[in-house]
């Protein structure tokens, strides 16, 4: 069922609207065989359910949800703890401390100064002696705020952090737009992190696929501003547990 709700899903990924039957014949003709009628229609019910695709009468056009940003939040953070980001960004969970540093803390100064999660890791390199401190800040955005615009409030976290990542759907919709972002992250040196979006139980959001489309280039901030921002934006649990991960 899920390679047949992806092949109707590409098959409507030009944007364009499509007749039922025409719908039914082009991912036939992907799928390869013949489509069993009860699977098929099963698969066009899931995906409304999950909104990605519209059907109105006998029209079908693929759709994107929304949500605020703020709902998306919880569902990241859960992404960020995980195994898989671990293993991605290459952390040590030992060694390492997140936060959401969007709310809460002292206010930062200036534009663009609270990425909504903050990474602080401690690494030391098999051949050096010395432990050094890396901040990854990660701006995450919802579908309507995923503009070339948001590569900027990105970057601006460079000013206190290491890296930095935009965090947004992918969008087929919106292919230029996806392409600009890309470019523009990879201009800048700014990690972009992407994800499908869809509607799961109980019209909540559904977060999956993450993937790493551009790696960030390590930034060089000033060394007094990353501890300020530290202690303007980490707990104070936080702040003790780095203290002791890096011997101060």
């Amino acid at each position: 069922m899920e390679e047949l709700e992806r092949i109707v899903l590409e098959v409507l990924s030009d944007g364009n609207v499509r007749k039922l039957g025409e719908l039914e014949v082009q991912t036939m003709r992907r799928f390869g065989n013949r489509i069993d009628e009860t699977q098929y229609r099963e698969a066009l019910t899931e995906l409304q359910a999950r909104r990605l695709i519209t059907v109105t009468g006998q029209d079908v056009r693929r759709s994107e949800p929304d949500f605020r940003e703020l709902e998306l939040e919880p569902h990241f953070e859960a992404y960020l703890s995980s195994e898989a980001a671990f293993g991605r960004l290459s952390l040590d969970r030992e060694f390492t401390v997140w936060q959401r540093t969007a709310r809460g803390g002292r206010a930062g100064t200036g534009t663009w100064s609270r990425p909504d999660f903050t990474i602080a890791t401690i690494r030391r390199r098999k051949y050096d002696p010395v432990r050094h401190l890396d901040l990854i800040a990660f701006e995450l955005k919802n579908l309507a705020g995923s503009t070339v615009v948001a590569v900027h409030e990105a970057l601006a976290h460079t000013r206190f952090a290491h890296y930095a990542f935009l965090v947004c759907p992918r969008s087929v919709l919106n292919a230029s737009v996806q392409s600009a972002i890309r470019d523009s992250c990879a201009q800048h040196g700014i990690g972009l992190l992407t994800f499908d979006l869809s509607v799961g139980k109980g019209e909540r959001p559904l977060l999956k696929g993450f993937e790493i489309e551009v790696d960030p280039r390590r930034q060089s901030p000033e060394p007094e501003l990353v501890d300020s921002y530290i202690d303007d934006r980490f707990d104070e649990q936080n702040r003790g547990r780095l203290l002791k991960l890096s011997g101060g």
